[in-house]
């Protein structure tokens, strides 16, 4: 029950360190345990273990989620750092970590950019249809971030020093251990820096802490309970336009910003062939947004104070031997409340407008061999969200839909598999796309239904020694997509939502891995796509989806210039895209390509490891979306010292 299933390890191709690091049965990257990842329709998990992400000294979530073939990461303009998997929307990305749902349910979505690193012990990204068992609005894909455990660890303890361009500085601490039932994880972290290059306004303080314990109360059941608690004050980058009409600037900062998850999680083994898995957690957000008047920063003319509660719970059961094949239940609840004020510099903090949900899942999935190397699969959820609270706003109808997935896996031979798949997904509107004003930026619209996504792939994996490839080509249809059309009410240019006709998508995505001689690795990965929307107006004209590039691509390489020096080598590419502006135009965004170079050096038998980093070394101009571009050249140095072994 400790090992991974043979068939992922030979479809999980992006990381060939991926399926080594073994982790145990209710710590492997799914939203329950292993169950889910045993499950057909997960099988392509592009997956990332301890030692790529040691190795990769990352700060934050990003740093790890920019491996994914699959990924496009972008800041808005509210300063979130998000991610869309195969283009689709960054509200159908669902996020896990340690099994509990890490976002802002208000929004559905989470500053990816100030989730620490430190504590991550392994990461998987499911971009295609994935399970049917893991509740309200995956309809884009799966991120699950499992953290460290103590037998992943070469010592029990690790100080990270480092240091770099924009006075950057961070210092973490990490400490483990373990004895026969139980192993625990404690981490703390503080990073600081100044603007990032070439961008306004984007310092940064951040604060964490995580704590985990883990105990194997009998043969067959285990419980855990994590704490994640991050603090925060940042400012975003004021978008440059060439012309006043293209959009708004907000000169905004978050001087504070606050996230605690705490999750407890449990499972049992009745039987050789049945076992439940729950996992229970309690989420706080809290964050302040100031307002200001230019890029002075120095006069704030309003500011919004945002309070969120979350408490959710998910049972799974695993019935194995079911008519011949495996039968997993599910069932999901999150009640959700958000306490927003807005208010003008210099008068008091109004009470607050409270908004609420309820969310529930029931899932069910089957899968039988059928001989000859070929699995069938599918499954189904209902999925309901009522919504409790609107501050008094209108109220529109509450959400009731379905999902579906079915597909077939086919083990050709050891070294090639074939796994053609089919979804339907709905997503939900959120709250704040229903009801929030954004400091007066966006009219609400209660009237907004659910987006529905029929996606279908086929995936073809090959392996064989240390090389490995995937290869998926995909197409995707999207009815009532979720955009934004500008209105003028009372001589204010205004946003609203709106169900858009549609959207559509033909596209591939790749991932590769391969050792060329013991000292020389290379691997990376893309996605290429058509991408489309019909909105409907006059002769079904065509546009454009906002900031999804037709291309993303990335080769690495890493080279062992003798055992205890490496160097490596990272070429990104984003394709041209488009922004949609207050013009009511779709500005083109020009491709870019850029370099990254690392280095790392850990004599033989030593407890010390110095590493660097040069992200950008080109000091290419990015640009994710209108007016906001990426950071330029970044420089950093730093030194690990393991202890306690």
């Amino acid at each position: 029950m400790r090992v991974l299933s043979v068939s992922l390890l030979a479809l999980a191709a992006a990381m060939p360190a991926q399926a080594q690091d073994g982790f145990p049965i209710e710590d492997q990257i799914s939203v329950i345990g292993s169950v889910l990842e045993r499950s057909p329709a997960n099988q392509s998990l592009e997956t990332l273990g301890y030692d790529q992400i040691d190795a990769r000294a990352a700060t934050t979530v990003i740093d790890l989620l920019e491996i994914s073939s699959a990924a496009n990461i972008t800041t808005n303009s509210r300063g979130e750092t998000l991610v869309y998997l195969r283009n689709a929307g960054e509200r159908q990305t669902a996020l896990y970590f340690d099994g509990a749902a890490l976002n802002i349910p208000w929004d559905n979505r989470i500053n990816l950019s100030v989730i620490p690193a430190d504590a991550i012990g392994g990461l998987s990204v499911q971009s295609g249809p994935a399970s049917s068992l893991y509740g309200v609005n995956a309809a884009g894909g799966v991120i699950e971030i499992a953290p460290q455990r103590a037998h992943q660890l070469g010592s029990p303890g690790r100080l990270t020093l480092s240091a770099g361009d924009a006075e950057f500085s961070e210092a973490a601490l990490r400490w483990a251990g373990e004895n026969y039932e139980s192993d625990w994880l404690f981490a703390v972290s503080h990073l600081e820096h100044d603007d990032e290059p070439d961008r306004l306004n984007t310092d940064l303080e951040r604060t964490s802490l995580f704590a985990r314990y883990h105990r194997e109360l009998t043969d067959t059941t285990y419980a855990s309970l994590s704490a994640l608690y991050v603090d925060a004050g940042f400012g975003i980058a004021p978008a440059i336009f060439d012309r006043p009409t293209q959009g708004r600037q907000r000169f905004w900062r978050y001087p504070d910003t606050t996230q605690f998850l705490l999750t407890a999680r449990g499972g049992r083994a009745f039987n050789a062939s049945t076992d439940l898995h729950a996992t229970l957690w309690y989420q706080e957000h809290d964050q302040q947004i100031d307002s200001y008047t230019d890029a002075s920063y120095t006069m704030r003319d309003e500011s919004q104070v945002d309070d969120d509660q979350a408490l959710g719970f998910r049972a799974l059961l695993d019935m194995r031997d079911v008519l011949g094949g495996d039968l997993r239940l599910s069932i999901t609840s999150l009640s959700t409340r958000h306490v927003q004020s807005e208010f003008s510099a210099g008068s008091t903090r109004p009470a607050g407008e409270a908004f609420g949900d309820r969310r529930l899942s029931f899932g069910a999935e089957y899968e039988r061999d059928i001989g000859d190397g070929l699995t069938l699969f599918g499954g189904g959820s209902l999925d309901r969200l009522d919504v409790t609270d609107t501050a008094g706003r209108p109220q529109g109808d509450d959400f009731e839909t379905w999902n579906a997935t079915v597909g077939l896996l086919w083990h050709i031979n050891d070294s090639w598999s074939v796994r053609p798949s089919l979804a339907r997904k709905a997503r939900i509107p959120t709250l704040r796309e229903l009801y929030g004003t954004a400091l007066n930026r966006f009219l609400p619209n209660p009237d907004l239904e659910a987006e529905t996504l029929t996606h279908f792939d086929v995936e073809f994996s090959y392996q064989i020694g240390e090389t490995e490839w995937v290869i998926t080509p995909f197409y995707w249809d999207q009815d009532g997509t979720l955009d934004q059309i500008n209105l003028t009410v009372n001589g204010q240019r205004l946003r609203q939502r709106v169900n858009a006709q549609g959207a559509d998508a033909v596209g591939v995505e790749a991932r590769f891995s391969t050792r060329l001689s013991p000292m020389l690795t290379l691997e990376g990965g893309l996605t290429g796509m058509h991408l489309r929307r019909d909105d409907g107006v006059g002769l079904n004209e065509e546009r454009f989806l906002s900031e999804r590039p037709e291309l993303i691509a990335r080769l690495a390489a890493s080279y062992d210039i003798t055992p205890a020096f490496n160097l490596g080598a990272e070429l990104s590419h984003r394709g041209q895209a488009y922004s949609f502006s207050d013009e009511d135009v779709f500005e083109p965004l020009p491709g870019s390509t850029s370099l990254n170079l690392s280095a790392r050096y850990q004599p033989a038998g030593s407890q010390w490891e110095i590493f660097a980093r040069l992200d950008n070394a080109t000091d290419t101009e990015i640009i994710p979306q209108l007016g906001l571009p990426a950071a330029g050249r970044w420089a950093r140095l730093g030194v690990r010292f393991d202890f306690g072994g």
